[in-house]
This record gives structure tokens, sequence and C-alpha cells, in this order.
């Protein structure tokens, strides 16, 4: 289920150029679809990537929570 709504997030948040987050993480994001979708790779497997990758980057920020609220006790 959640890598569906990964899809559908993809699909429906990030790949229209109207519907963008502005916002530095998704900037990251949408940059690397229009690169990957420039250079010719089918969709269905940039679409996968962007989502592994929002993945890796949302892992990321919630190991660095989670390292910040452990030094702060």
């Amino acid at each position: 289920m959640c890598r569906k709504a990964l899809r559908q997030w993809v699909f429906s948040i990030l790949e229209p150029r109207f519907r963008r987050l502005h916002n530095p993480t998704a900037k990251i994001l949408w940059e690397y679809l229009d690169a990957e979708k420039s250079n010719g790779k089918p969709i269905r497997l940039v679409r996968s990537r962007v989502a592994a990758k929002a993945v890796k980057m949302l892992f990321r920020k919630l190991v660095d929570a989670t390292q910040a609220q452990n030094q702060l006790e």
C-alpha cells in the first residue's frame, strides 16, 4: 500500500508542473524527475526511481531528527 501511495504522490503532486510543491526537498525531486524524463527514460522507471529517492531522503531526515532529539536528552 505504501508503494502505491508513493507512486500516486509522484504522479499527482510532483509530475504536473502547476501542482508542484515549492520546498527544497520537492525541488530536488522534481528536478531529478525532469532530468530523467528529458533523457528519454521510460516514465514508469522514472516514477519508481523518484519514489525511491523520496523514501531515502525521508529516512535520512528521520534519522537526523532522531539523533538531534537524542542529543537534547
